[in-house]
């Protein structure tokens, strides 16, 4: 799976990617999700739960960033058993590797063959 979204950050699409995986899952199971994104592996394991009963607001106050994406990850994540896992560039597997190329040609507008999508 790849895509790619307008004016967006690295985080957001960190999240929609972890959406998308889950939600592209046929059967539950238990998963392991590797990411290079402390962000996404804190976000969704310590975070959110503390954003949520503070009424999504940092600890400045400032509203949270991505909420829609937290909240819908959330919601995705209660009924799951997942092992969250934060892996060095230096130690991506070759299947991260793969998805890393995917992400950087998909928000270049490109297939994987490298020709511009229709």
């Amino acid at each position: 799976l790849s895509g790619s979204e307008a004016k967006t950050s690295a985080n957001r699409m960190h999240i929609r990617a972890a959406i998308q995986g889950l939600q592209a899952l046929k059967r539950p199971a238990p998963i392991h999700i590797y990411t290079t994104s402390d962000y996404l592996k804190n976000g969704a394991t310590t975070w959110c739960a503390n954003w949520a009963a503070g009424g999504w607001v940092t600890r400045d106050g400032k509203p949270v960033s991505h909420r829609d994406l937290w909240e819908h990850l959330m919601e995705l994540t209660r009924r799951l058993h997942l092992h969250w896992h934060v892996l060095s560039r230096e130690e991506m597997p070759d299947e991260m590797k793969q998805a890393k190329k995917l992400a950087s040609q998909a928000a270049r507008g490109l297939t994987d063959e490298g020709d511009p999508e229709a």
